[in-house]
């Protein structure tokens, strides 16, 4: 969509109907008869689908979200369960459709890994929770210098200004110079 919501919507409505204000994306990646039975499948239950230009192997799928959690039921058809690895984006507004895009391609990195072959996006939370037990250790040793860290000297808006390094080969701050009766012309 490129950001045109209003001329992406008014294709839809020559196309067939009408694109919803709240949706949710797929990204479903495997052989070419599951994801077509999936966007089938989809399209049959009012989403939009398409092929990934550059992605010869993934088909983007589009819904509307009417909830919280995703409805597919297409997601459960043992070729598209069985085969395909698919990442699910949040519910995002319309016009918010390229954040869905980045969602669902991270769920599907994800979703390589994962044993159901499909993984939802989440999102960010604390580091040592996503880490996990060994890595909240780990986190903790890294960051323990930052923790205890106390700069020499407190910052302090009303104390004495700092001044900068001297220049390379001096050992003294150079100072300002200033106009004095006796070096000034008539």
């Amino acid at each position: 969509m490129d950001g045109q919501i209003a001329v992406a919507r008014r294709l839809a409505r020559t196309l067939r109907r009408e694109l919803p204000d709240t949706v949710r994306l797929y990204a479903v990646e495997g052989p070419a008869a599951a994801r077509r039975e999936a966007a089938d499948r989809a399209t049959a239950a009012h989403a939009w689908a398409g092929r990934e230009p550059g992605a010869a192997r993934r088909t983007l799928i589009l819904e509307p979200a009417d909830g919280s959690r995703p409805s597919a039921a297409w997601l459960h058809h043992p070729a598209v369960a069985d085969t395909c690895h698919v990442g699910i984006s949040d519910a995002v507004p319309l016009r918010d459709t390229a954040t869905a895009h980045r969602q669902a391609l991270h769920a599907l990195a994800a979703a390589r890994r994962h044993p159901e072959r499909r993984a939802a996006h989440t999102p960010p939370r604390d580091l040592a929770t996503a880490l996990g037990p060994d890595g909240a250790h780990w986190a903790a040793t890294a960051l323990a210098p930052l923790h205890t860290h106390r700069p020499a000297r407190p910052q302090d808006p009303d104390g004495p200004p700092c001044s900068p390094p001297p220049p390379p080969g001096c050992t003294t701050p150079p100072t300002p110079r200033t106009a004095s009766a006796s070096t000034a012309t008539p």
